[in-house]
């Protein structure tokens, strides 16, 4: 257990994964989506893996994947954390993380497209205006 602990504690926000589960697939999109970027632990790519998914278990997470850490401490897993953005508390305790953006910070979305130009969509808090580059 104490990996796991080591673990959850280095980022705000960390996800205990499988790469081939589709649930780790969707919790993962939903913090990207979110504007969070955790920490992603592929137990079936670590070689403590299988430990790593025993120590998991012994915290209660059934099943063991996907295991979500919000600033240290155990949240759940798909059903308790898509439980808690439904109701409002994942944002907050996101924010009280230190795992979102900034107001004022930009967000860049850098999409390359068929042809050798470069969009860059540039998005400001709500009181400004978004901007699109195209180089």
């Amino acid at each position: 257990m104490d990996v796991v602990a080591t673990l959850a504690s280095q980022r705000a926000v960390v996800i205990f994964s499988k790469s081939t589960c589709c649930m780790s697939h969707a919790i993962k999109r939903l913090f990207y989506e979110q504007g969070v970027s955790p920490a992603i632990v592929e137990i079936d790519q670590n070689m403590y893996g299988k430990d790593i998914e025993w120590a998991l278990a012994r915290l209660g997470c059934s099943p063991t994947v996907p295991a979500v850490f919000v600033g240290g401490k155990f949240v759940g897993t798909a059903n308790t954390v898509m439980t808690l953005h439904l109701n409002g508390s994942l944002k907050r305790l996101l924010k009280e993380a230190g795992a979102l953006l900034h107001v004022g910070t930009c967000i860049y979305r850098v999409q390359r497209l068929t042809s050798p130009k470069l969009t860059i969509n540039t998005k400001y808090p709500s009181n400004t205006k978004n901007k699109t580059s195209t180089y």
